[in-house]
């Protein structure tokens, strides 16, 4: 739970929220992470870890306030005697993860109808439909896009794609790069391909 408060605090996205859900669903590679542990209370896993293994660790760094995490558990303590309660917020943050897999069910609809893959897929054409809805939807697929072009294991900074996607809304846009990838405007569709650097 304390990185789902770490990730509130830095403005995440509903996406960022659920990264810490007990499943995941991902869906370039059709896969299902499951966390099953990641619910239990730190007493229940030092009791496993002393019974099963026979001794549990105690990391001092986790009191000391020079980190965040620490701030961030301390916080959570008085929020507890405040009246928190962690089954609700466990409740929310799964119903959370609900709505999270309903976007991405959208955004890989969008991403079989409105994109075309070419020349074994070293080049993505977008139809003006691609831009047409919800601007999450539109955010997510882009960033998709992006990362599977540049073959990089992280996808690229969200205001990156923010801007990038404003950009090519604006009448005068012609081309521009981002992510190794190359983005340019044809007509009423966009072509993105990766950026070829010379070598001198």
């Amino acid at each position: 739970m304390i990185h789902f408060f770490i990730r509130v605090l830095r403005g995440s996205g509903l996406e960022g929220l659920v990264s810490f859900n007990s499943f995941k669903k991902n869906y370039n590679n059709n896969l299902i992470i499951l966390r099953p542990m990641i619910n239990v209370s730190k007493s229940e896993l030092v009791y496993i870890a002393q019974n099963v293994f026979n001794f549990s660790i105690n990391d001092p760094s986790n009191k000391n306030i020079v980190f965040k995490r620490a701030r961030i558990r301390k916080l959570v303590e008085e929020l507890k005697n405040e009246g928190l309660d962690f089954k609700k917020l466990i409740l929310t943050i799964n119903n959370l993860g609900y709505s999270n897999n309903a976007i991405n069910y959208i955004v890989d609809n969008n991403l079989k109808t409105n994109v075309k893959a070419i020349n074994k897929n070293s080049q993505f054409i977008l139809s003006d439909n691609f831009f047409k809805n919800p601007s999450e939807i539109v955010f997510r697929s882009m960033g998709k896009i992006l990362k599977k072009m540049s073959k990089k294991y992280y996808p690229p900074r969200g205001k990156n794609v923010v801007n990038l996607i404003r950009s090519i809304q604006e009448k005068n846009f012609k081309k521009m790069t981002l992510y190794g990838c190359v983005i340019e405007k044809v007509n009423n569709s966009v072509i993105i391909y990766r950026e070829f650097k010379k070598i001198s």
